[in-house]
């Protein structure tokens, strides 16, 4: 389950309206495989191929076909020295 959190949704219509997820894959270190977060990127995925749109919050998603998740994720939005970024919070590593 994804959601959109109400800050995020304001600052995504004030920029380009629709966000997309990019998945960074597993990664295998010494101690086993950790798969990282989703990274949430402004408008819509370049290739559209391999994406389905869901609307959230009345924002349009773009996630990955392959995307799944058994736990309640949201997208938030941060500010760091006046700068904003997406970013998806309740992720697990492992």
């Amino acid at each position: 389950m994804l959601t959109v959190s109400d800050k995020a949704r304001d600052y995504i219509l004030t920029a380009k309206g629709a966000v997309y997820l990019f998945e960074n894959g597993r990664t295998g270190l010494c101690c086993g495989n950790i798969e990282f977060e989703p990274s949430v990127c402004l408008g819509e995925p370049p290739d559209k191929k391999g994406y389905i749109v869901k609307g959230i919050n009345g924002i349009n998603v773009h996630l990955p076909e392959t995307f799944t998740t058994n736990i309640p994720l949201t997208i938030h939005v941060g500010s760091f020295l006046g700068i904003k970024s997406l970013h998806i919070e309740g992720w697990k590593l492992i």
